[in-house]
C-alpha cells in the first residue's frame, strides 16, 4: 500500500488521480498548504503531488520540501 499525499484544489485532478490509482493506495486530498503540512504530522506519504494551482506556487513547494520527512 503507498500512500499519497496531493495538494491540489481542482476537483477533475482529484478524480483522475484516484481513477488511476490501484484500490490498494491510500489517496489523501488536502486544498490548502496548511492542512497539508497538519497531515504530514502523522502520515509519512510515499509521495507527496502538488497542483501547480496559482494560490500555491513556490512558497507551498518551500514549505512542503522543508516539513516533509
Amino acid at each position: 500500500m503507498n500512500i499519497i499525499l496531493a495538494l491540489a484544489d481542482d476537483r477533475s485532478l482529484v478524480e483522475s488521480l484516484r481513477a488511476a490509482l490501484p484500490k490498494s493506495d491510500l489517496l489523501l486530498i488536502e486544498s490548502s498548504v496548511s492542512d497539508a503540512l497538519r497531515r504530514l504530522i502523522s502520515v509519512r506519504p510515499d509521495a507527496i503531488l502538488l497542483d501547480d494551482a496559482r494560490h500555491l506556487g513556490l512558497d507551498a513547494l518551500h514549505q512542503l520540501i522543508t516539513a516533509a520527512p
